[in-house]
């Protein structure tokens, strides 16, 4: 079922709104409530502005069937209070209904207007090219649009949102992946190109999006964001190879495990209401803290969720802290577990690392260490890292 105008669309709108992002007029800032006197009984305030406020049926109202169209967009922009959001709407509904050149002529007014957003010269180029005007027109309109995107990757989202919800997988893929050249370890990039592709249904670009979640996102629920994806791309390559185009599926295949690879992983776990930190100092001289839970060169601290009473119960007060880091060098690393406060009945943390995850050389190795109240050090010696070797 396809997605609604109000969901995927206006939610990056009205969040990047929220976080100013998105261009708001000074009209369109509400005007302040005015107290209500003690004999109100509770009446509502009301907005003074209202009527000059338009949803994106109502500014489609006053344009369609105007002999000039771009007065009229003209007029509905200076006379009325419009919110990116509401506008937004309108040029949505105008694509839905296949009424591209009103569409056009509102985008138009809207930069003539100074309103100009970065999704607009995407979406315009889009609804010229439906509405088969000149491609010459059209590369002046993508050309524009340069001056837009300068490392505005919320921004960028938003575009890839407006182009998605328009049918126009390609360019959407296209925004994302120089996103992802920009800020590779956020997640909405690679959450939101999960859904690209998918509606997409290029087995390329859902390999693409996988690999970089399963590379790129740590946040909570991360797990269950890997799983998801280690479920879709083997279920994309085993189509692949039943079609018959197994050489394909193989490169595919090696792209995705390559992704999915850990050079090193470090957990620590214990049983217990207690504090626990883990650091991990790498041979570039780098440190993985609590106070600097990602490194430069890719290392991650994680951190188990806050678990409900349910899971408490079912785990008995389990908890772990975890490095992990997808490319690392090969040499020492220096690892550290301090005993903040709390009990641990046990007296014993277990530390777990694996080097290689997940490749033909994959190691493992479980150590226990006794409990101390000063800092507890293991070395990890890291062979057949994918990273430059490490400086002497």
């Amino acid at each position: 079922m396809r997605e609604s105008v109000g969901s995927s669309v206006l939610r990056y709108i009205r969040k990047s709104s929220a976080t100013s992002f998105c261009s708001v007029t000074q009209d369109e800032k509400a005007p302040a409530p005015n107290k209500a006197n003690k004999g109100d009984k509770g009446e509502r305030t009301k907005d003074p502005d209202r009527a000059r406020r338009l949803s994106g049926r109502q500014i489609i109202a006053q344009v369609e069937g105007k002999p000039d169209l771009a007065a009229a967009w003209d007029a509905v922009l200076r006379d009325y209070i419009v919110s990116d959001t509401q506008f937004a709407e309108a040029i949505s509904q105008l694509h839905d209904a296949k009424k591209y050149s009103l569409a056009i002529e509102g985008v138009q007014s809207a930069i003539r207007a100074g309103r100009a957003l970065p999704w607009m010269y995407d979406i315009l180029a889009l609804e010229m090219k439906l509405d088969n005007r000149p491609e010459q027109e059209i590369g002046r309109v993508l050309k524009s649009r340069i001056d837009f995107a300068t490392a505005n990757v919320p921004q960028m989202l938003i575009t890839a949102a407006m182009l998605s919800r328009f049918e126009a997988w390609k360019e959407s893929l296209t925004i994302l992946k120089d996103a992802s050249e920009i800020n590779p370890g956020l997640d909405e990039i690679w959450l939101l190109a999960r859904s690209v592709s998918d509606k997409s249904g290029d087995p390329d670009a859902i390999v693409w999006a996988r690999s970089g979640v399963v590379k790129n996102v740590w946040s909570d629920g991360y797990q269950q964001h890997h799983d998801e994806a280690r479920k879709a791309v083997t279920s994309v390559l085993d189509k692949i190879d039943r079609s018959g185009d197994s050489a394909k599926a193989q490169t595919l295949r090696e792209q995705f495990a390559d992704a999915d690879r850990l050079d090193l992983e470090i957990t620590v776990r214990w049983v217990g209401k207690a504090d626990v930190d883990l650091a991990v100092k790498s041979p570039t001289g780098e440190t993985c803290n609590y106070s600097q839970p990602v490194t430069i060169s890719g290392g991650r601290l994680l951190v188990d969720p806050v678990k409900s009473d349910a899971e408490k119960k079912a785990g008995a007060e389990s908890h772990f802290e975890k490095f992990v880091q997808h490319t690392a060098v090969n040499g020492p690393y220096k690892v550290e577990v301090r005993f903040i406060s709390g009990t641990i009945p046990s007296g014993v943390l277990v530390v777990e690392i694996v080097q290689n995850k997940g490749s033909a050389n994959e190691k493992k190795e479980t150590k226990s260490i006794p409990l101390k109240k000063e800092p507890m050090t293991l070395d990890v010696d890291l062979q057949n890292a994918r990273g430059s070797t490490s400086p002497k």
